[in-house]
């Protein structure tokens, strides 16, 4: 069995890259995604699931996904990526990374 990371979007990709040249909160956060994306590759259902009535609705219908995880990282941030099969292979698909004040607003856990 094969396991891949991608991002769901170039640009949560390149988001993702360009930490690497920030400052120096960005480059900390982007060894932490890094190492995450390790862990992903070993483990992919490593991350805690998203129960279905917290999945945003605009998630769904980009990604027509059913199943969404949150890996937290250090920090507080917290990477949302859902999983894919395909036969024997298993790709893990990056949605985005945010802060938990966002995590928390996006899912609905705040009022905010």
């Amino acid at each position: 069995m094969e396991i891949k990371v991608k991002g769901a979007e170039r640009s949560v990709l390149e988001k993702i890259n360009g930490l690497r040249t920030g400052t120096t909160e960005d480059k900390r956060l982007f060894v932490h995604l890094d190492k995450a994306f390790d862990k992903l590759k070993l483990d992919p259902f490593c991350g805690n699931r998203i129960q279905k009535k917290r999945m945003p609705k605009a998630y769904i219908d980009k990604y027509h996904m059913d199943n969404l995880l949150i890996f937290n990282l250090p920090g507080a941030w917290r990477l949302i990526y859902f999983i894919e099969r395909y036969g024997d292979n298993i790709i893990v698909v990056i949605v985005d990374f945010m802060s938990h004040t966002d995590y928390d607003r996006i899912f609905g856990y705040s009022r905010k």
